[in-house]
């Protein structure tokens, strides 16, 4: 019987061989792949000339937006034209793909630049922490024979204005004690004690958690999305691409939407903040909030969210830089439920490591602290409707930060955030202003189109994307259109409807004042222009760059013209007594640009010069219609101007970067 089933099993192995190697021969002569090594020359000879008799038909190239068309959507389709590639490829703009070249820093950063953290909180439940000390390396690290340490607690009313500062009693505190959290932000302090008794501070620490407040009345809402904002300043999409590869790969390994069309709409943070947070034009919001930013608070998305009875939260670091709430829209009241800027003006000291400065929030980067206070407030409101705000300057502000040294810690705040089951109702926004807007990276012609392509990430929750398909197939098409923060912001107010189980009332009047902005649950127009979005020409980059020689006769009437606006507004600025502005003159043409407008009557120069004494470097737009020159927007400078102006009596940005101030007495 053996015997039997061991030939019956040769016989099939054999038959199935057998048909294999016919099957082969003959398909082999019609096939297109690559044949093995091992073939004979001969059977090659033959292959080839049956090839040329019968040549395989090319299969039909059919485009994305046949295969999967919507109704209702002419212009639909996610094409690349990989001939000639572009960051973004529409009948309404094109974008071109030149990327500025960053040079990623191939080293490990140390654990430990801000100090060494010896005593650790760490959450119990909602109201309570626990004590860690490692008394150990605390007595190595001091030459006292005794220590001791306490604990004490940030207070502060939330009516109170925002320059007092107020602490509880410092309790002490041992290892393994535990404390009920008495308001968000704890300081931990350790002294050491001489032979006379007298005490000395050798260890200060600051740390942050939420204090949950008490829950509103719950709506009987089916569903409300929470929405967790992750900011990053001066980050442009090829900036974060180059330096947070850890990141982006995260990302990309859990389906993040990644748009890179896009595009800032205004010059530096505050206006492009501002279209996200009230998706107004910035001249609207400045003529409503200048001077009296407190009631303007009213304006802003985390105070509709919480008429709804979202729990709000917002976090800057670096809150030294006059960027955001700053100046004449300083917020002195606070704005939302949880706001970090009081541990920041406590904490916030900028420490040196292996050359390279650090902005410190006790013993972690103030980038750690930001990140961590996002996770906990949405760990602390995971049952309760959120909105939260964390805004990170510290780690790429500047041309010389360094945005791979927080990659790792980005990475790690969302794969811890993955596990936590808040993604399931909360949309994560990962954004920033525009991309870097001064510096080396910024003189060359890619550093044009960096600056206006700041960088949008967005991760729907999971139940979003089961209950509504159609919208999320919207915001997939969208990557690859015209957008703005004005969208954003109708993106997210549309969230706030969806969340809203009151009588819409107020949906007619967002229709009427925002018919500019498109929700990103609705297929953006491919035929979308600038113009349409309210993006004023001098800031549009949907346009190719063409270069022109230096000595250019056209161009060099372009560069004069715009020299001479230099030197007259140089001439009109009001300094301090004993100081003046000195004259500068032409040291170098950096380069020259053009474009035609759409009708291909009118042509755009865009030049870049620098002038002397100072070395700044300008960049300005320029409209040439005929005979007759017109400057586009403001000239705005590209190179450091750390220190122009000093002396003038305003200290007015756009009039400091045109002051080289002189001492006349």
């Amino acid at each position: 019987m053996r015997q039997l089933k061991t030939s019956l099993w040769v016989v099939t192995v054999g038959s199935i061989l057998i048909t294999l190697i016919i099957y082969h021969l003959y398909k082999a002569p019609y096939s297109t792949s690559v044949l093995p090594h091992h073939t004979t020359t001969k059977f090659n000879k033959d292959l080839h000339q049956v090839a040329d008799k019968q040549q395989p038909v090319p299969m039909n190239h059919m485009p994305l937006d046949e295969l999967y068309k919507f109704e209702n959507e002419s212009d639909y389709s996610m094409e690349e034209d990989n001939t000639n590639p572009h960051m973004l490829w529409t009948p309404g703009c094109k974008i071109p793909l030149m990327m500025v070249s960053y040079k990623k820093r191939e080293r490990k950063v140390k654990p430990d630049v801000c100090g060494k953290r010896l005593v650790f909180l760490t959450r119990i439940d909602s109201s309570n922490i626990r004590v860690l000390i490692k008394d150990d390396f605390l007595k190595k690290n001091t030459s006292y024979k005794n220590h001791e340490c306490c604990l004490r607690f940030y207070m502060k009313g939330d009516d109170e204005i925002e320059d007092s500062d107020e602490y509880s009693s410092c309790n002490k505190c041992e290892n393994g004690d535990t404390f009920m959290l008495q308001s968000d932000f704890v300081n931990v302090q350790c002294f050491g004690y001489d032979s006379q008794n007298e005490s000395h501070v050798i260890y200060d620490d600051v740390y942050a958690f939420c204090k949950k407040k008490k829950s509103q009345k719950k709506r009987k809402c089916e569903t409300r999305f929470n929405i967790l904002m992750i900011g990053m300043d001066s980050m442009s999409l090829p900036r974060f691409a180059q330096t947070m590869t850890e990141t982006l790969n995260f990302m990309k390994s859990n389906f993040w939407l990644s748009y890179r069309g896009y595009h800032k709409v205004d010059d530096n943070t505050f206006p492009n903040l501002m279209a996200i947070l009230t998706g107004l034009k910035f001249q609207i919001f400045s003529d409503k909030c200048l001077g009296q930013m407190d009631p303007c608070n009213d304006l802003l998305l985390w105070t509709t969210f919480n008429s709804l009875g979202y729990v709000t939260a917002y976090g800057e670091d670096y809150v030294s830089l006059p960027d955001t709430f700053s100046k004449n829209y300083t917020l002195t009241i606070k704005p939302t439920d949880h706001y970090m800027k009081p541990l920041f003006k406590m904490a916030e000291k900028t420490k040196n490591c292996d050359g390279t400065p650090y902005l410190c929030s006790g013993k972690v980067t103030s980038g750690q602290q930001l990140l961590d206070y996002a996770y906990d407030f949405a760990m602390t409101y995971r049952d309760d409707p959120f909105f939260g705000l964390f805004w990170m300057n510290s780690f790429s502000h500047n041309p010389s930060n360094h945005p791979e040294d927080v990659d790792k810690i980005y990475e790690n705040f969302l794969n811890r955030l993955f596990y936590t089951g808040v993604l399931k109702n909360t949309f994560v926004i990962f954004f920033s202003d525009h991309g870097v807007r001064f510096g080396k990276d910024r003189l060359n012609v890619e550093g044009y189109y960096d600056d206006r392509m700041p960088l949008l990430f967005i991760l729907p929750p999971t139940l979003f994307k089961s209950r509504y398909p159609e919208k999320y197939k919207s915001m997939i098409v969208n990557q690859f259109r015209l957008v703005t923060p004005y969208d954003v912001y109708k993106t997210m107010f549309d969230i706030y409807k969806l969340s809203d189980c009151r009588p819409k009332t107020t949906t007619e009047y967002v229709t009427k004042k925002f018919n500019n902005h498109e929700s990103l649950f609705n297929i953006v127009p491919g035929n979308r222009t600038c113009q349409d979005v309210l993006i004023e020409e001098k800031w549009c980059s949907c346009h190719k760059l063409y270069p022109l020689a230096e000595h250019d006769p056209n161009g060099l009437k372009v560069v004069h013209f715009v020299m001479d606006h230099i030197q007259n507004k140089t001439d009109t600025i009001v300094t301090k007594p004993c100081t003046s502005c000195m004259k500068t003159s032409l040291e170098s043409v950096e380069r020259i640009h053009f474009y035609y407008d759409d009708e291909k009557v009118n042509v755009y120069y865009v030049i870049s010069i620098k002038m002397t004494p100072g070395e700044m470097v300008y960049e300005a737009k320029v409209l040439r219609r005929g005979l007759e020159m017109e400057l586009v927007g403001s000239i705005n400078i590209i190179s450091g101007y750390k220190g122009l102006g000093s002396c003038t009596v305003s200290n007015n940005y756009k009039d400091r970067i045109f002051c080289v101030c002189h001492n006349d007495c």
